[in-house]
């Protein structure tokens, strides 16, 4: 089978309550990960249902490697982010 670079990305929504926290945490969250800012869409930006208070999307890209189950594409909630950054910052 043949190595190629496999590509993820996370879309965010950062909402519109506390967006700047939102955006602050997230940053950090997924920048420590490897993920890297692709672009942040406005609270105008009605791409993905349901996320019309604004996100922002992610790319990562692995080393090459044969193909493997896993999802190449997720949603995320700036709560999720936190969560997952509180309990790291926890440890």
């Amino acid at each position: 089978m043949a190595e190629f670079v496999r590509w993820q990305y996370r879309i965010v929504s950062i909402g519109s309550v506390y967006a700047a926290r939102n955006l602050g945490i997230t940053l950090s969250y997924v920048g420590q990960r490897g993920w890297e800012l692709q672009t942040v869409f406005d609270k105008a930006s009605h791409w993905v249902e349901g996320i019309e208070k604004g996100f922002i999307l992610f790319k990562r890209g692995e080393e090459p490697v044969e193909e493997r189950d896993g999802p190449w594409a997720e949603v995320w909630t700036a709560e999720q982010v936190a969560q997952r950054y509180q309990a790291t910052m926890a440890e």
